[in-house]
């Protein structure tokens, strides 16, 4: 798929000092994106240093994985995101308040795919909920297949995207 990204935002196993496993790391993180988008990052790169909101309206973005949640259609698979994933909460949180408080005009969707026997589960429900709340669209259409054929699974929803993504 051309002009695609794959962020790998936890870390990469070719880079194990990449991942982040414990709170002190995400709680790091955390730090680093909240100044990076509410009041601009200390770094060579004297853009960075600007809020995100005011470097939306100067259309300077596209410098981080964070920027693409407010600039592109972001599509989430493969990631439980359970609840101790404090760092993407955060910014989805972030992200839907600035949509409500008019600081961001938000033109893309998110998408999260979730298998179809989670999505049902009652245990699923409250992240779910939640996850609409913030704004992200739940799509669950093609988790019939997940059980015992999960490669058939993934490579359904890789061409989903990529129809929705080359029109």
């Amino acid at each position: 798929m051309k002009n695609k990204k794959v962020w790998h935002i936890h870390g990469a196993l070719n880079n194990p000092n990449s991942i982040i496993l414990g709170y002190e790391h995400y709680s790091g993180y955390l730090q680093s994106m909240r100044g990076y988008t509410t009041t601009g990052s200390q770094y060579s790169n004297e853009s960075f240093n600007k809020p995100l909101t005011k470097r939306l309206k100067e259309n300077d973005v596209g410098n981080s994985w964070i920027d693409d949640f407010f600039t592109k259609d972001v599509y989430v698979l493969g990631l439980s995101l359970d609840f101790v994933e404090i760092d993407l909460w955060w910014l989805l949180t972030f992200r839907e308040r600035s949509r409500l408080t008019k600081k961001i005009k938000l033109q893309h969707e998110i998408t999260y795919y979730i298998p179809d026997h989670f999505y049902g589960d009652p245990a699923s429900k409250s992240k779910v909920d939640l996850l609409k709340s913030v704004g992200v669209k739940v799509n669950h259409e093609f988790g019939a297949v997940f059980k015992g054929n999960e490669e058939k699974y993934y490579l359904d929803i890789i061409n989903d995207i990529y129809n929705k993504t080359n029109r």
